[in-house]
């Protein structure tokens, strides 16, 4: 019925083929060595400058410093918000009209000064001098407006100070 059939191999083949494929292994084993090699230095430059025994160390250091970055970035970000806020608020917006209120005597010694914010909210002052006497006058703006009669010179003084965009 059946019949068993038996390859016979001899023993010089198992030899030789076990030979190479050890000299294989060995070889694939000197070059994984090499590659481990390199990658140790490579690590080894890596973790030398940081004072950190290993790998993980030096990756939580680098953690711990991008949290305490971010979190400084985020306090910044709310520190130019309240500046921008702020700035906007400023009478930095400057205009100055000197003028002869008295045609027939003095010089440009009066003048009108405006201060104005980003949303043309301040005053105006007006100093009106003579050899007799001096008189101050200080008006608020709201919207480069205000709730006191303007004179010319104000007006130009505050179409001086009008910011510019």
């Amino acid at each position: 019925m059946g019949e068993t059939v038996v390859f016979e191999v001899p023993l010089e083949g198992w030899i030789s083929a076990g030979t190479v494929l050890i000299v294989l292994l060995f070889v694939l084993w000197i070059a994984a060595l090499v590659r481990i090699g390199r990658l140790k230095r490579r690590l080894h430059a890596f973790v030398d400058g940081s004072g950190m025994p290993d790998l993980e160390s030096v990756m939580r250091q680098m953690h711990e410093r991008m949290n305490a970055l971010a979190s400084k970035t985020e306090a910044h970000g709310h520190a130019i918000e309240k500046l921008e806020a702020k700035s906007g608020r400023m009478k930095s917006n400057v205009g100055v009209v000197r003028y002869n209120p008295f045609e027939d005597r003095g010089s440009d010694l009066s003048f009108s000064v405006a201060f104005l914010d980003d949303r043309e909210d301040g005053v105006v002052i007006s100093a009106l001098h003579s050899r007799d006497e001096s008189r101050v006058y200080a008006k608020p703006l709201e919207a480069g407006a205000s709730g006191y009669p303007l004179t010319p010179e104000e007006k130009r003084a505050i179409t001086q100070a009008k910011p510019k965009l």
